[in-house]
């Protein structure tokens, strides 16, 4: 596994990885993008404690939620079934909001 994708399923790193993809240049916002999807798909980091942040950080760039929609889609069972995978969802209104949605991530 890359480093950029280990990263992304650390307590402290991932806060790094969100800020990279949020605050950097073009450029490298793509590659940490290329690097995050090259061997694992979005809906296993999005069911990882810290890595579902970095996949909502993902999410709310430019066009990537048309460029991911297939992957979300095909995931979405998995994700509907897993404590970070739903709240996911909710966060990007794929899935009907829960009765308590505080709007606050679940605790790892």
């Amino acid at each position: 596994a890359s480093q950029v994708q280990r990263f992304s399923r650390h307590r402290f790193a991932s806060r790094l990885v969100e800020q990279a993809l949020h605050l950097g240049p073009v450029r490298e916002r793509e590659v940490l993008v290329a690097e995050l999807l090259r061997t694992h798909d979005i809906g296993q980091l999005a069911c990882h404690c810290f890595g579902v942040h970095v996949v909502l950080v993902l999410l709310r760039l430019p066009g990537s939620l048309e460029r991911f929609d297939a992957a979300l889609t095909k995931a979405r069972p998995r994700l509907m079934k897993d404590r970070y995978g739903s709240w996911l969802l909710e966060q990007v209104q794929l899935a009907a909001p829960a009765a308590s949605s505080s709007g606050a991530a679940p605790s790892p």
